[in-house]
């Protein structure tokens, strides 16, 4: 087996399918399965594999994707089955796939399953006609009933902080693929999609020709994680009456305290992002915040999630694949003035402070400038409260790691 990083992927599959295709009867398709955890990048590579599949002509050879979606069962008879979710490998008719799969021969038109995946139901049959090479997308593409059929199998290997997050950013909102909410697109991850990886996904690595690193870019994909937020400090502490006269800032309610402790994922160190849980009020939310964005100058400036609201299982699940960096506690006070959002901390043993966030990554001057209004001196801070807890700590202070 070859384990191939993601920029190197193409470069050698591609010759090895166009290699099969060479080999086979011109009647006999090229099965090719590609193969992956939920948000793994299974469509990006397949699209990509499309674009790049030409033959020795350099003509376009025809590809045909058979989505094993397509062969889900339905949620009535999933639910006579006993079958517990969608992850699962009894909730795919993967023995009718397989039956197509053996029968295959190019140019002929085959009668598959029509999923409606609003309605959770098949919806009759659709036409695919085989193509001279046949892409099977799906989690199970690899399973016994399945790999007996297949000529080359593609394993796309991923971890459990790149899957969550390119789940969370594709399916969650109004715009989402699914419309779920953003929490209960993290219960659903942690509860079904994580264990079903573990317990019947990953094992099939084990049969495939090639395994493709696809690990989260957050440079490059945390651009879809929402809200662009910037944001500066100071250290100092206003009354309310000097926001009001300084600023022309409104209190929002009382002070709030707050737990916040930084999360990393146990499989792999990650660079500029940060991962939070923030415990107020009895509650539980999730931030994620992606990596400083260069060219900003005296601000720090994220693509930043909405708080995320987690219940307690999906908080436990959570710290099975997560650990705890850092941690602490703080008594919170927000203000606005217009578009600007300004809290008063008071962080223990920090110290006080003042932050504005502007959503606006050239909202520097603007954040300054309130900043001085408000009577705080500079140097202004850009390191976030994470960042200078780690340096407080790198000069003697004793770590506090709340719930660890």
């Amino acid at each position: 087996m070859i384990r191939l990083s993601r920029t190197r992927a193409l470069s050698v599959i591609v010759p090895e399918i166009l290699k099969l295709r060479g080999e086979k009867p011109d009647d006999a398709p090229v099965r090719v399965a590609i193969v992956g955890a939920s948000a793994s990048g299974k469509g990006h590579l397949i699209q990509e594999l499309v674009e790049h599949l030409l033959d020795v002509t350099g003509r376009k050879t025809s590809v045909g994707i058979l989505a094993l979606d397509n062969y889900y069962r339905g949620r009535k008879e999933m639910a006579a089955r006993r079958v517990p979710h969608f992850d699962h490998p009894d909730a795919v008719e993967l023995s009718l796939a397989g039956k197509h799969l053996s029968e295959m021969r190019v140019g002929q038109r085959l009668s598959i399953p029509c999923y409606d995946f609003p309605r959770g139901e098949r919806v009759g049959l659709e036409s695919f006609t085989v193509r001279p090479i046949v892409l099977i997308d799906g989690l199970f593409g690899l399973a016994e009933e399945i790999r007996q059929h297949v000529d080359y199998g593609v394993y796309i290997d991923t971890d459990v902080h790149s899957a969550m997050l390119r789940r969370l950013f594709r399916d969650a909102g109004p715009n989402g693929r699914t419309k779920q909410s953003s929490s209960a697109v993290l219960a659903q991850y942690f509860r079904e999609v994580v264990p079903s990886m573990h317990a019947f996904i990953a094992p099939t690595a084990a049969h495939a020709d090639v395994l493709v690193e696809s690990r989260y870019d957050a440079a490059v994909e945390a651009a879809h994680a929402g809200a662009f937020q910037a944001q500066c400090k100071a250290r100092g502490h206003v009354d309310d009456d000097g926001f009001l006269v300084l600023a022309g800032a409104q209190r929002l309610g009382g002070a709030s305290r707050q737990i916040d402790t930084f999360l990393v994922p146990k499989s792999r160190a990650v660079k500029g992002e940060m991962l939070r849980v923030r415990e107020e009020n009895g509650a539980k939310f999730l931030t994620y915040k992606g990596p400083l964005i260069e060219g900003v100058p005296g601000i720090a400036a994220r693509n930043v999630t909405l708080p995320i609201e987690i219940d307690d299982e999906t908080h436990r699940r959570l710290r099975d694949d997560y650990e705890i960096v850092c941690g602490f506690a703080k008594l919170r006070t927000l203000f606005h003035a217009g578009s600007l959002v300004i809290a008063r901390d008071s962080i223990n043993p920090l110290g006080n402070f003042i932050e504005v966030r502007v959503p606006d990554e050239h909202g520097a001057p603007q954040a300054h400038e309130t900043l001085k209004r408000l009577g705080l001196r500079e140097p202004y801070i850009t390191e976030s409260y994470f960042d200078l807890w780690q340096k407080a700590v790198s000069d003697g202070l004793k770590a506090h790691q709340p719930g660890a």
